[in-house]
């Protein structure tokens, strides 16, 4: 076509580029920019979204540098505002697949990478969105696996499996969905299974001339051969990896040195598997893919723990349950389900010369995640455990004293409501909440007090407020002196009083 026809039709610079990505996604992604300007330049919503998609698409599967993606992540954010509802109902489902794969290699914390997950997979049921739905289940059971929610990845490979899916799905998303599935057999142990599925895959990959997905198949049949314990068809399998290892994308070679790492390990090589963890480790640093660190930390930690490198390795672990608590990962949960259930069955109540307030910090994630709620309040209620950071946003928490202010006001006593008596006096109760409405931890002169609760009075009198015993009389000759308090300390005088 002629050059200045090209140059002004930006339809014309996105179909290069949607022709180019199975096979060199590379130089697709300056077509996608070309004509995402061009769209933006005429207002041209459609063309903006998915000329959008499609830079996200040949980022990822470029595989070099998925850091770019952040910038990305933005901007859709921007569109999206800018235009409000997407044009079409595949439009939709295109920009939300995209998006979900953009979160779960770079924010796989992010709240909504879930939301935009299921808004892909909520658009109907038509041709023109299949590849979207396809691209977004393969990449939701990678992310369920990652999060050690192996029953939603379950469920994902079962509505990827369906066959009115695959029946015009294109050769690139097929061939994904083999890969999601032989990872998916090799985590659930289904080691034949697996292998069978990269075979299948592969097959694909030649009749189709897509190849860019072979070397993590090949990788998915090694891992299988590892847990086999068939060291020569592993090696076999690696040497054939290493042949093209120069032409391949740093997200191959990285997962190249990940496997080498593991075969060493299991060779009983520590050294060889340091190099070749460290290499690995590296290339991700610069892929930036966030959900393969916590991976490679492991790795890292188990190769120290080999090389007696002990506190280098309790660095990599403590890392890792950073990661893992920022992707809200299951994995610890599951630990913690099995301690806890354990504890339950034998009685126990204490963990010896342990740090309390961290004691409390764990059992405040059983409680979040409903873990043995009613055997861990119980603990908690006997050993007084409270984290460094109150956990205030659980409501079932066993606090000794909780105090409700917004809509009604109540008491609740070791998880019982209070009772005030019909007779009870009412100024101590509203001096509790005049506090309260004051604020925790603040300094209230005796007059500003004295003005609320007796506006009417006149003259000397006697005011305890020594929260602790509530035996010290204030009076009004030291009227400057500030009432200092805990809430708490008044609520335990109130209940002596009533």
């Amino acid at each position: 076509l002629p050059k200045d026809i090209f140059e002004i039709t930006p339809w014309l610079a996105y179909w290069m580029g949607a022709c180019r990505l199975s096979f060199k996604p590379k130089s697709s992604t300056e077509y996608f920019e070309q004509a995402f300007e061009r769209f933006n330049d005429q207002e041209d919503a459609a063309g903006i979204f998915l000329a959008w998609a499609g830079i996200v698409d040949s980022i990822i599967y470029t595989s070099e540098n998925f850091k770019p993606l952040d910038q990305w992540i933005g901007i859709i954010e921007r569109i999206v505002e800018r235009f409000g509802n997407f044009p079409s109902e595949d439009i939709e489902a295109r920009v939300a697949s995209s998006m979900f794969l953009a979160l779960t290699l770079r924010q796989p914390h992010h709240p909504e990478v879930e939301a935009w997950a299921e808004r892909a997979l909520s658009t109907g049921d038509v041709p023109e969105t299949l590849n979207a739905k396809v691209q977004t289940l393969v990449y939701l059971i990678r992310h369920q696996i990652y999060a050690g929610n192996l029953e939603k990845a379950t469920l994902a490979l079962e509505s990827l499996k369906q066959l009115q899916l695959f029946r015009d799905a294109s050769h690139l998303f097929r061939i994904l969905a083999n890969l999601a599935e032989a990872s998916y057999s090799y985590c659930t142990g289904s080691l034949e299974k697996c292998k069978n599925t990269v075979s299948k895959g592969l097959e694909l990959s030649r009749k189709t001339g897509i190849h860019v997905f072979d070397f993590m198949l090949t990788g998915q049949a090694v891992l299988s051969a590892l847990d086999e314990k068939n060291l020569s068809d592993a090696g076999n399998l690696l040497e054939q990896m290493d042949s093209s290892l120069d032409s391949r994308t740093p997200w191959d070679i990285c997962f190249y040195h990940l496997l080498k790492a593991r075969e060493a390990l299991i060779q009983k090589n520590p050294k060889k598997a340091y190099y070749h963890a460290d290499l690995s480790l590296k290339y991700n640093s610069k892929i930036g893919d966030l959900n393969n660190v916590g991976l490679h930390q492991l790795l890292m930690a188990y190769v120290m723990i080999e090389l007696g490198e002990y506190q280098q390795a309790a660095k990599y672990i403590k890392d890792i349950f950073y990661m893992g608590s920022q992707f809200k990962s299951t994995f610890g949960l599951e630990a913690l389900r099995k301690a806890l259930a354990y504890g339950k069955n034998c009685g126990y109540f204490y963990s010896f010369w342990d740090i309390p307030s961290k004691t409390g910090e764990l059992y405040s994630k059983a409680i979040e995640a409903g873990i043995e709620v009613d055997y861990v309040q119980n603990i908690i209620r006997k050993r007084n455990l409270v984290p460094d950071e109150p956990p205030v946003h659980l409501d079932n928490w066993p606090w000794a004293i909780q105090i409700f202010t917004l809509g009604r006001f109540e008491l609740i006593i070791d998880g019982t409501p209070f009772k005030f008596p019909k007779k009870a006096q009412k100024k101590p109760l509203e001096m509790l909440k005049v506090l309260i409405s004051f604020g925790e931890g603040q300094e209230v002169g005796k007059p500003w007090l004295c003005d609320i609760l007796w506006p009417e009075a006149d003259g000397d009198f006697t005011v305890f407020v020594n929260s602790s015993a509530m035996t010290k009389p204030l009076t009004s000759e030291r009227a400057d002196y500030p009432l200092t308090y805990g809430i708490a300390g008044w609520t335990a005088w109130l209940l002596n009083v009533f």
